[in-house]
């Protein structure tokens, strides 16, 4: 009894994994979701926004101004939530790597944009929370490379 009620949920959370999926509009092989995904949203400009936006604000705190980070870190606090916004994947990995950068370059982002200066102790940590986003950003890129997507973010479109 017991083993037959194991198949049935497992069965039924199949079925509605299968239907979630298909409600979102994925269809074919998971890297070829994984790929429509990709296609469907504006994944790729805005990681490159974002990646811009990190660079920025590691250029402005070394040799910019507070003014320049503080504006850095609104962009980057901005670009962040058009990345988040195109979540969930249909691949859970990449979704909870994609979800970790950019909350970690959220988190830089907020505190370089009230940084008092770029010397800082929260510009610094700030700067280190972006570095940390980039870091897990290439853990996605290469889950995104790992499922056979190439596209410009992972700089092989």
């Amino acid at each position: 009894m017991r083993r037959r009620r194991t198949a049935l949920v497992a069965a039924a959370a199949t079925c509605l994994a299968g239907l979630a999926l298909s409600a979102c509009g994925y269809t074919g092989s998971h890297t070829q979701q994984v790929r429509q995904w990709v296609a469907q949203n504006t994944f790729d400009q805005n990681v490159q926004q974002v990646i811009l936006d990190a660079h920025s604000i590691e250029l402005s705190a070394s040799k910019g101004s507070a003014l320049q980070l503080r504006t850095n870190g609104g962009g980057l606090s901005a670009d962040t939530g058009n990345v988040y916004s195109t979540l969930p994947t249909p691949d859970r990995p990449l979704t909870s790597q994609l979800a970790a950068a950019m909350k970690s370059f959220y988190a830089g982002a907020e505190l370089c944009a009230v940084a008092p200066s770029t010397t800082s102790a929260g510009a610094r940590r700030g700067v280190a929370d972006v570095r940390a986003g980039l870091k897990e950003l290439s853990v996605a890129h290469a889950t995104l490379l790992r499922l056979g997507v190439h596209s410009p973010s992972t700089g092989q479109g």
